[in-house]
């Protein structure tokens, strides 16, 4: 049987329950004291480790969620979020507007980003995977936060067909089923991904592999000071006013970049692999110096560099003298690639 945690807030006293909740689903979400009865509150997510995937339904009444930029940098997950509701609704803010799941349809969250909703009674079923697994195999791997995929799409009702048999079926297959069903499954969101062309794609007529290579180039290169718009036109063998264009919609280049090498000081802020890394390294690591990155970190975050480093590390305490089994808290935080 594979790894199995149940979580539920059911044996607490009414009056405890919705405290036991927040405290922990807050290893992703801030989440809002709902509008019952405190004998009426329920919480419960059931979850199993898939490969190197996480699988979880989770019930509960109607309430607010939060994923706030301060949570992403005490936490550093690194992790993609496919979700399909079998129960209830969510209304999730986009970049411009609240906007309703799509019945039936799925809703993937890059969970580097922060994000807001809220939701009626509910169940739901969520598959994360470590963007290491999944993000090699994407045409745009950074372009899918908070994306609506249409129940009307063949390989989008493929898709949410395999997470409920992986669901059904996970945890009684054996180990060599499972790393059979954890392959299918990422070939199978990253085909879904790559095919269902959204509006949070790249406009049909920008070259994507100009924007790809950009990417990786961008990626390689984090560290390097010089990284900027002439450093790419000089390797793209674009005109600047091409590669202005290709970053116009993801903030510029300049600001593109910042939000990258952001991104990769708060990983290494709070990946164990750094912590005898110092805040001065890892500054210079991502091409800031370490003032640089104090200002421009807690501008973006909410929180300092030291801070970030702080939470990540010191908040380790997982109950166990707890009734409550909370296993999959420590699964979310430490889950990646073999």
């Amino acid at each position: 049987m594979r790894n199995v945690s149940q979580f539920s807030v059911a044996s607490l006293n009414p009056g405890e329950r919705f405290d036991a909740w927040q405290d922990s689903i807050g290893c992703l979400f801030d989440v809002s004291r709902p509008q019952v009865e405190a004998d009426r509150f329920f919480a419960s997510i059931d979850s199993m480790i898939l490969g190197q995937a996480m699988l979880a339904r989770t019930r509960s009444v109607g309430q607010s969620w939060h994923r706030p930029a301060w949570k992403i940098a005490r936490d550093g997950l690194d992790h993609y979020m496919i979700q399909l509701y079998s129960l209830g609704s969510q209304v999730y803010h986009g970049s411009d507007e609240a906007r309703p799941m799509p019945q039936a349809g799925l809703l993937v969250y890059d969970l580097t980003r922060p994000m807001g909703a809220r939701t009626s009674q509910f169940e739901n079923i969520s598959l994360i995977i470590p963007r290491t697994a999944l993000a090699p195999l994407l045409a745009a791997p950074d372009d899918h936060h908070m994306r609506p995929l249409s129940a009307d799409a063949p390989f989008v009702q493929l898709l949410r067909s395999s997470i409920e048999a992986m669901w059904r079926h996970g945890r009684t297959a054996s180990d060599r089923q499972v790393r059979n069903l954890f392959e299918s499954c990422i070939h199978l969101t990253a085909a879904c991904l790559n095919i269902e062309t959204g509006s949070a794609m790249p406009r049909a007529h920008e070259p994507v592999s100009h924007l790809v290579i950009a990417r990786r180039l961008i990626e390689d290169s984090i560290g390097l000071p010089e990284l900027g718009a002439d450093w790419l036109i000089a390797r793209l063998g674009l005109s600047r006013s091409r590669v202005y264009e290709l970053f116009r919609d993801l903030g510029g280049v300049a600001g593109y970049i910042r939000e990258r090498r952001l991104a990769t000081a708060m990983h290494m802020l709070t990946d164990p692999v750094y912590a005898a890394s110092s805040i001065a390294e890892i500054a210079r690591a991502c091409g800031f110096t370490p003032s640089e990155l104090s200002r421009s970190f807690r501008r973006h975050y909410g929180v300092s560099p030291r801070g970030a480093r702080h939470r990540a590390f010191g908040d380790t305490a997982h109950h166990e003298d707890s009734q409550l089994d909370r296993r999959y808290e420590h699964w979310i935080r430490h889950l990646a690639p073999a």
